[in-house]
């Protein structure tokens, strides 16, 4: 009796989970859209885990490789940092060593939390914006209305009207949230791919070529989902348009007013901006590509000239 009392409430909470995660599944109508934002961030988390592995073990491999080759041992940092002591004694080195693997885990940390925040909002307001578009075009049941189904109409009406406007609002804050972020990283993101791409040529180092390649593809996915859900977001917000178009609004006059009122509305789309000097979408991260091209062919001419004088 003790035993089964013991294991009861184990076995209910378990089955009440299951329950719980199945009915989630089944009736969750956009599962395509989960699966896709945790593709995105599966991925990212892989070239992320990558680039620390890369730039911490690059180190190591240097100094074993030496030590096989020559017998010295030559302590090697992951980065060049100046510290106020002998980095490269060994009393001191582990410490400098475990300090700046560290810390690159907590940059890619802070990076990616308020990345795959983002990437969760966007989806969220994507999926508000695909259900509201289901409900305009399911909005007029008929074309012919009797009085009590127009005044359900209009009640309904009302309501997608309400919740559009409170999309909208959510999108502006999320934009508020992440706009002056989004800026610095448009900015900073072409001089990243363009060093990261030059120190891939440049260096003669295989190992080298490959820590900062998978750097480079980590940062060209970053930026890309970036934009990518930005451009989610705009393209969702203005099929609110066509969907209002769709729903049967000439079956009563009333609503044929306030249903060409969401349709001009929605035609502006809803869009996240970098601090209002550019929208989040493909054009931003095309602009991106094609800065960052011109300055890597801009340092690649200055160091081939430098290498041939």
């Amino acid at each position: 009796m003790t035993e089964m009392t013991y294991l009861a409430p184990c076995a209910m909470l378990s089955t009440v989970g299951i329950f719980k995660s199945f009915f989630l599944m089944k009736n969750n109508i956009e599962k395509e859209e989960g699966k896709f934002v945790n593709s995105v961030i599966t991925l990212l988390n892989i070239f992320n885990i990558c680039v620390v592995f890369d730039f911490t073990f690059t180190p190591i491999i240097k100094i074993v490789k030496k030590y096989i080759s020559s017998g010295e041992l030559e302590l090697v940092l992951p980065h060049k940092v100046v510290y106020p002591f002998d980095a490269f004694d060994i009393k001191y080195w582990p410490f400098a060593f475990f300090k700046q693997s560290w810390s690159e885990c907590i940059v890619l940390l802070e990076m990616c939390g308020a990345d795959y925040f983002y990437y969760i909002c966007c989806t969220f307001i994507r999926i508000q914006f695909r259900l509201l578009c289901y409900e305009f075009e399911n909005l007029i049941p008929s074309r012919h209305l009797n009085e009590e189904e127009q005044n359900i109409v209009k009640s309904k009406l009302i309501n997608l009207i309400k919740r559009h406007q409170e999309l909208i609002k959510c999108t502006s804050t999320l934009d508020m949230i992440y706009s002056k972020s989004t800026l610095f990283n448009f900015v900073s993101s072409s001089v990243i791919i363009c060093l990261a791409g030059f120190n891939v040529k440049a260096t003669d180092n295989i190992a080298l070529a490959v820590t900062f390649l998978t750097f480079l593809s980590m940062n060209l996915f970053q930026i890309f989902f970036l934009c990518l859900f930005g451009d989610m977001i705009m393209r969702s917000s203005m099929e609110v348009s066509d969907a209002a178009y769709n729903c049967l609004w000439y079956a009563d006059r009333n609503v044929a007013r306030d249903v060409l009122l969401v349709q001009i509305r929605a035609q502006n789309p809803c869009k996240l901006t970098a601090f209002g000097f550019a929208d989040v979408n493909y054009m931003s991260f095309s602009k991106i590509m094609s800065t960052s091209w011109s300055y890597f062919a801009l340092l690649n001419t200055m160091y081939n000239e430098n290498q041939e004088n």
